[in-house]
């Protein structure tokens, strides 16, 4: 964890770093300021010396240059000047020596004859003399072998007009008096024997000429060896150098003797203690004062930013409390304002209040919506029955319940039939208000231990705690089935609902909440497979069948893209005449590799899902190839009858996909007739009504198939657009033998011929059932009497056969 440093503090640290930064800049830039200063003295000393030096230089070379001019001058007036200043320099020399300070003496003429020499002539004298003749002025150099002597050479014209040229050679010493006078430095002529001079010759390689007093000359010498190893002469040449000999400073310069020429130096040391001591004073006096101003202002803003720090510190230990929902203590322990100017801490203590108010406020709101939050995480909206979440927590509470095998936890899975259509038809809003309505009985239908959820859609399940075997909830969902058999009224409204229920059960306190409503919902399916509005134990083998239907589900969009969907066609024959009157198109799969799937295998799987839609269109559309390719090959319009299932026949592309179709195909209206069954009429009464009055307009005529088998009412058949009647085939197979039966038959043709409807028979097998229904006044009939369903791909042969001039031949063998 990481240690607590308050914000003060950070920001008390941060403001005096800052000041020992702006510090020690500041007192790093007054040291370079002393320092340059102490460098710019030394560097004065240095200029000052050199300057001195070259003074004393050119007023030796003038005195003694304006000496010579002198005394040739004096001889001239004698006869021979020549003559008179070689014999004026044999007479006098010694004086001139004294006098003058010279050395030695030369006179020579334009051809180096010696005329007067006081030593032996040297090479130096000769290219002296030599630049001189070239020059033809005065020259001057500093020569020096064991000793240096000033070296001055300039011509001499005689009264007949013969140049002869004076050299002389002068004594350092004076030079080095006065410059030792004047600079009060301490002076020597050194010299390196080194070929070339580059600068980056050590020190240590400097040779010291005599003359010296030997305590001079050791000083020197003791300074030399100390620089040796460090120094180079280019820096002694330019800027001069600090050296350090028992604890003595000295500044040390070297002044070459000649321009141009580095190879003799007169080598400068000063005594510069005082002024060192003095510099390193002023530092220490700099440093100090930095040092207090640091501390004083360091500790003047502690004591000036005290009462900030605690204000904040006191703010930031109390903004926690904000977080741990204590309101009335933070507001106790609010920081005290500021005495005489409002700041920003005050602002942020008002900031903090007013949040403080907020989140009191926000806290209360919360706890509000919470509890709807959870009211609504555990109910149905719409129905207010517990929904899927509390029957989780419901199941798992009772799971912990059981003991050993006495008891079980059961669940019933209902949902509704068909109640999709209901909202395509009437909207969500009347759906909603029939989830409602379900809900209500539902609830009348349970005991007070049980519990009914609203598990979503049309989907809801019962739970009961506590039951001994399955005959008790089958008992109960019995019970339901019987609820659910009476119709709901809303308004002016009736709607027939039913449900299909699944039953599971288990004693196992390890089972999950969603193995159990998994079971509850297969055993569901398979009694909607079973036609709904019944209910089915779960058993293991529901699994292979719920299998199978989802494979079913999943290849049905691959055999509509691969045409493995066909229409087997039965004709429909006037029982009186003889005449085909038409074909009733049955859908058929053939699989690639399962063969012919019958269709009480696929169509009760398609009719509950998405597919059967889709499906639906393809047949409409391909009754009409089928109608339009038999009149183009000559057997006239004939008329075929297609299947609607009750979600298609609600699909609002319906009608604008049959008006399409009528369009684009020869097709007469008359020539197709849609069969709806009973059950799909009375789902939405006035919707069903609707839809037909608007197709029955366009020339389509309709059919009821399976009449007998739903939910029969002549006042729906009196408003119905409808032109056929189809008995179903059970009582047609069963009115020989059954006269229940039979008198259905009779009556069912009686009644529909009454209403001015056509009857069809479906099913008929036998002479007797023909006869039969001969004897009843039935119109038409279709069945393997006459003809099984004939494949699509075969029908043009079985015109060709059995068609003949309109009547089919069939029906001459039943006679």
């Amino acid at each position: 964890m990481k240690p607590f440093v308050s914000l003060p503090f950070k920001l008390l640290t941060l403001l005096i770093v800052m000041l020992l930064m702006t510090g020690a800049l500041i007192t790093r830039l007054w040291f370079v300021k002393i320092q340059d200063d102490f460098e710019w003295q030394q560097l004065q000393k240095r200029r000052l010396a050199i300057q001195q030096y070259t003074l004393l230089h050119e007023i030796v070379r003038n005195r003694i240059e304006t000496s010579l001019e002198s005394y040739v001058e004096l001889k001239a007036t004698k006869g021979n000047h020549l003559s008179s200043i070689i014999t004026g320099l044999n007479e006098e020399f010694d004086f001139l020596q004294l006098q003058w300070n010279m050395s030695d003496l030369w006179l020579l003429d334009d051809k180096f004859k010696t005329l007067f020499a006081s030593t032996a002539l040297s090479s130096d004298v000769v290219d002296m003399t030599a630049e001189t003749i070239q020059q033809q002025a005065p020259v001057s150099k500093i020569i020096c072998h064991e000793e240096c002597d000033l070296l001055l050479s300039l011509p001499v014209l005689t009264n007949d007009g013969e140049i002869a040229y004076l050299a002389v050679s002068h004594s350092m010493l004076e030079v080095l008096a006065f410059l030792n006078q004047s600079t009060g430095a301490d002076l020597a002529i050194v010299t390196t024997n080194q070929g070339s001079f580059s600068g980056q010759e050590l020190v240590k390689e400097l040779a010291i000429l005599p003359p010296l007093s030997p305590s001079l000359h050791q000083q020197m010498s003791n300074v030399i060896n100390t620089a040796g190893d460090t120094l180079n002469m280019n820096t002694l040449l330019t800027s001069g150098a600090r050296i350090k000999f028992n604890d003595i400073h000295y500044l040390a310069n070297l002044v070459p003797l000649n321009d141009g020429e580095h190879n003799s130096f007169i080598f400068i040391v000063e005594d510069i203690s005082s002024y060192v001591v003095n510099y390193q004073r002023i530092q220490n006096v700099a440093f100090i004062i930095a040092l207090t101003l640091f501390i004083v202002l360091s500790a003047l803003m502690l004591l000036l930013t005290y009462r900030v720090r605690v204000r904040m510190l006191k703010l930031a230990r109390n903004l926690p409390l904000l977080a741990e929902h204590d309101y009335k203590t933070f507001r106790s322990n609010k920081p005290e304002e500021s005495r005489w100017f409002i700041d920003e801490i005050d602002y942020l203590n008002d900031s903090a209040e007013k949040l403080s108010d907020e989140l009191e406020f926000l806290d209360k709101e919360i706890d509000q919506r919470t509890r709807e939050l959870e009211n609504i995480a555990m109910y149905d909206l719409i129905t207010g029955l517990p929904n899927r979440n509390m029957l989780n927590f419901q199941l798992r509470k009772a799971f912990q319940t059981l003991q050993g095998d006495e008891r079980f936890v059961g669940l019933l899975f209902l949902d509704l039939d068909d109640f999709k259509k209901v909202n395509d038809s009437r909207g969500h809003t009347i759906g909603d208000v029939l989830l409602q309505e379900v809900s209500k009985r539902l609830k009348k239908a349970i005991t007070s231990t049980d519990i009914v959820c609203r598990f979503g859609g049309d989907e809801f399940l019962v739970m009961v705690p506590s039951v001994e075997n399955a005959a008790q909830l089958e008992s109960l969902a019995d019970h339901i089935l019987q609820k659910f058999r009476e119709p709901i009224q809303l308004d002016n409204s009736r709607f027939y609902m039913s449900t299909s229920i699944g039953i599971s059960m288990t004693n196992d306190r390890d089972c999950s909440t969603e193995d159990l409503i998994r079971q509850a919902d297969v055993a569901m399916y398979d009694a909607k497979d079973k036609g709904g509005a019944a209910y089915q134990v779960f058993d293991d083998n529901m699994y292979q069948r719920v299998a199978k239907k989802v494979l079913l589900e999943s290849e049905v969009h691959e055999a509509l893209k691969e045409s493995h969907f066909f229409f087997a066609l039965q004709p429909q024959i006037d029982i009186n005449t003889g005449q085909l009157v038409g074909f009733e198109a049955l859908l058929r799969w053939k699989h690639p590799v399962r063969g012919m799937i019958a269709p009480d295998d696929f169509i009760p799987v398609l009719e509950n899902s998405e597919h059967m839609i889709v499906l639906g269109y393809w047949g409409l559309k391909r009754s009409f190839e089928i109608l339009q390719n038999m009149a183009l090959a000559g057997f006239g319009r004939q008329k075929i009858a297609v299947n609607m299932s009750a979600s298609q026949f609600l699909d609002p592309e319906l009608l604008p996909f049959l008006t399409n179709l009528l369009e684009q195909y020869t097709v007469e209206p008359e020539q197709l007739e849609l069969e709806l069954t009973e059950r799909s009429l009375v789902v939405d009464f006035e919707k069903t009504l609707s839809v037909m009055q608007q197709i029955r307009a366009l020339g389509i005529t309709f059919s009821i198939d399976d009449f007998g088998t739903g939910y029969s009412s002549l006042s729906y058949l009196k408003k119905m657009p409808v032109d056929i009647i189809k008995i179903d085939r059970s009582f047609i197979t069963g009115m020989m033998d059954n006269k229940a039966d039979m008198q259905i038959v009779e009556s069912t043709v009686g009644m529909v011929r009454s209403l001015g409807m056509h009857v069809i028979a479906e099913g008929v097998e036998t002479r007797a059932q023909l006869r039969q229904l001969r004897g009843y006044n039935c119109e038409m009939a279709q069945g393997y009497l006459f003809s099984k369903p004939i494949a699509e791909s075969d029908l043009m042969d079985a015109l060709s056969r059995d068609w003949i001039e309109g009547v089919w031949s069939g029906i001459e063998q039943s006679r």
